[in-house]
């Protein structure tokens, strides 16, 4: 018995959107034939008798900016973003 019946799904357009919330997922990476923007704002929650099976992988940078755009569509906390350090040592978000 599966402990949830449902999975979290983020749908894919060929439109760009609300920069953030729409990131890039390039042509080639897990299969795609053309450049496709991932939809934070439009998650759904799928039956996963519905999910047929795997038509690709993203690469874990692409993965990265669909969290961070979930984490900022959800409202998941100032604390998870992170700037990146500097050489000298500062964090900056330019």
């Amino acid at each position: 018995m599966q402990r949830y019946p449902v999975v979290a799904v983020v749908p894919l357009t060929r439109t760009a959107g609300k920069a953030l919330l729409y990131p890039c997922i390039p042509a080639g990476h897990g299969s795609l034939r053309a450049d496709s923007y991932a939809m934070a704002d439009q998650v759904r929650a799928v039956d996963r008798k519905r999910i047929l099976g795997e038509i690709g992988v993203i690469p874990d940078e692409d993965l990265r900016l669909v969290e961070t755009a979930l984490v900022a569509f959800f409202g998941l906390g100032r604390h998870i973003l992170v700037a990146p350090e500097s050489d000298d040592g500062q964090t900056s978000l330019d």
